[in-house]
């Protein structure tokens, strides 16, 4: 592949499972964060292969971890599971080296994704905001998938989502449509 065709892929919305499309990726990979076996870092941008044909609309990359989202509303995870960060049961210790199917996307689609740190975000098409990954400053609340709700979240409709390293953020709206920013972490508030 010449080198034009790397930093200039074409304009076109990648299709998954097609030869000529792909995510893009560089970087350190020793966790499969980039989804490229066989190779610890990748220092040129080289295409991530990816699973069955679908578009795919959103990406995220956090700490050793990344997930992009497709058309469906389905959400692909892959990279480290330190902390359960890709919220996939019984991988604990185990890197996985390619895109994985969250399973709670499969019936309800997805239309954010952020990765952080040790950590993951995900908001649902029907406005259900879940959490998932390490615990440490109340940043998402469980280490295994859960519904964030309680606190008035509940309330609240969110529009979007963000990650820190030790921090989760949304931008949401209450009935009447004011707007509020909330901050997830040691000292959460609504």
């Amino acid at each position: 592949m010449d080198k034009d065709a790397i930093f200039h892929p074409p304009k076109e919305v990648p299709i998954i499972g097609i030869s000529q499309s792909y995510i893009y990726a560089c970087g350190k990979n020793h966790n499969y964060e980039l989804a490229i076996e066989g190779h610890k870092e990748v220092s040129l941008p080289s295409g991530v292969a990816l699973p069955k044909k679908d578009i795919v609309t959103f990406l995220s990359s956090g700490r050793e971890h990344s997930a992009f989202i497709t058309k469906q509303g389905r959400l692909y995870l892959f990279g480290s599971t330190l902390h359960g960060k890709l919220g996939i049961k019984n991988l604990q210790g185990t890197n996985v080296k390619f895109p994985t199917i969250f399973n709670l996307s499969i019936k309800n689609p997805v239309s954010q994704v952020s990765c952080g740190d040790y950590h993951t975000l995900c908001l649902f098409e029907n406005g259900d905001l879940y959490g998932w990954g390490g615990t440490l400053y109340q940043k998402i609340g469980n280490i295994e998938p859960n519904l964030i709700v309680g606190g008035g979240l509940d309330k609240l409709i969110i529009s979007k989502i963000g990650c820190g390293d030790f921090h989760s953020v949304a931008l949401s709206s209450k009935i009447n449509r004011q707007w509020n920013f909330i901050f997830m972490g040691r000292r959460r508030t609504i």
